[in-house]
C-alpha cells in the first residue's frame, strides 16, 4: 500500500488528499513496525508521517485537520521515544504537540472525541515527567489532563468511548500518585476510575476492555491501601483485581497487558503474605505466576519480562 501511495503522490504531487492518504499509510507502516519491535523502522514511518503532515499545513495553514495530524505525529514520535526510554527526547515532542493542541482547542466546533485524542499528548507529557523523576510536575500535568477530559465528558455525557478513554487515563494518573508516595490522592483516583468502569460494564458486560480498566483501578486501590498500611482492605482489592484479570485471560489469552498487571498484583500479594508470615500463600502466588508466565504466547515482546517477574 505504501509503495502504491508513493507512486500516486509522485504522479500528482499537488493533490492534497493523496498526500494526506500517504501520511496515513506511513503512520500505519510505522505502527506495525512498532508492534513488531522494529523501533528504527517505526521511527522512520512516524517521521515520514510528520513530514507529510507539516507539508500539508504549509500548503494550507488554516486547515484544522492538517494541524491535528501534526499534533498526532508529534505525540506518536514522543510515545515511541518514551517506550525506548529516551524520555529526554520524548518530553519536547509532547510539549510541541500540546502547543498545537491548545491552539486547536481554542477554536469552536472541534469534536469532543478528537479533542480527547489530541489531549493524549498531555497525559504522555505527565508520565514522561514522572519517568524523569520530576514527580511534582508530572502529577500536576496528569491532574490537568484529567480535569480537561472531565470537562469534555460534561459536554458529551453519553459518549461511552470518551468515558472509557478517561477511565483508562485515570489508571496512569493513579499509578503516578502511588509512585509519588501520595496514597490518598491515588485512592481518590482509583475510586473515580472504578466507578466509571462499573458504569461501563453495566452497559456492556461482555466488553473486556471495561473489565481490564476496572481491574487496573482495583490494583491502584490495593497499592494505595498497602501504602496506608490497610492490609486487609488491600488484600481484598488484590484478590478482586486478580479474579477480574484471570477471567479476562480465560476469554482472551492474548491480552499481554493483563498478564503484566497480574504480575504486579502478585508482587503486592506476595509482599503482604510474606509480611504476614503466610508461607502457603506465597507458594500459591509463585505457582500461579509461573503458570501464567508459561502460558504467555511465544514471541510476545513482553514474555521475558513476565517470566522474570514470575
Amino acid at each position: 500500500a505504501l509503495k502504491l501511495q508513493r507512486e500516486l503522490v509522485a504522479s500528482k504531487p499537488d493533490d492534497d488528499q493523496l498526500l494526506f492518504e500517504l501520511g496515513q499509510t506511513e503512520y500505519w507502516v510505522g505502527f506495525a513496525a512498532w508492534r513488531a519491535g522494529d523501533f528504527e523502522r517505526a521511527a522512520t514511518g512516524f517521521g515520514a508521517y510528520r513530514q507529510v503532515s507539516e507539508k500539508l499545513v504549509a500548503r494550507e495553514p488554516g486547515n484544522r485537520e492538517w494541524r491535528a495530524e501534526v499534533a498526532f505525529a508529534l505525540t506518536n514520535l514522543g510515545a515511541l521515544a518514551s517506550e525506548r526510554k529516551h524520555y529526554a527526547d520524548a518530553l519536547p515532542l509532547f510539549r510541541q504537540s500540546m502547543v498545537v493542541v491548545d491552539t486547536l482547542l481554542q477554536e469552536s466546533g472541534l469534536a469532543t472525541a478528537v479533542a480527547a485524542d489530541l489531549l493524549n499528548a498531555r497525559s504522555w507529557e505527565g508520565t514522561t515527567l514522572m519517568a524523569l523523576g520530576r514527580r511534582d510536575e508530572g502529577l500536576a500535568v496528569l491532574g490537568d489532563h484529567a480535569a480537561r477530559i472531565r470537562a469534555l465528558i460534561a459536554q458529551a455525557p453519553d459518549d461511552h468511548r470518551l468515558q472509557e478513554s478517561f477511565c483508562n487515563g485515570l489508571s496512569s494518573y493513579g499509578v503516578a500518585a502511588i509512585e509519588a508516595g501520595q496514597p490518598q490522592l491515588a485512592l481518590s483516583i482509583a475510586v473515580e476510575g472504578a466507578r466509571i468502569a462499573r458504569s461501563l460494564i453495566a452497559r456492556d458486560a461482555d466488553n473486556l476492555d471495561y473489565q481490564v480498566d476496572r481491574a487496573y483501578h482495583l490494583q491502584v486501590e490495593a497499592s494505595a491501601r498497602f501504602q496506608l498500611g490497610e492490609w486487609a482492605v488491600a488484600r481484598a482489592s488484590i484478590d478482586a483485581a486478580i479474579a477480574a484479570l484471570m477471567a479476562v485471560l480465560d476469554r482472551d489469552p492474548a491480552r499481554i497487558l493483563a498478564r503484566i498487571s497480574l504480575m504486579s498484583l502478585w508482587d503486592l500479594g506476595f509482599d503482604q503474605a510474606w509480611r504476614d508470615g503466610d508461607l502457603p500463600q506465597t507458594r500459591r502466588i509463585v505457582a500461579d505466576a509461573l503458570r501464567v508466565a508459561d502460558s504467555t504466547p511465544v514471541g510476545s515482546l513482553h514474555a521475558p519480562l513476565i517470566r522474570a517477574s514470575a
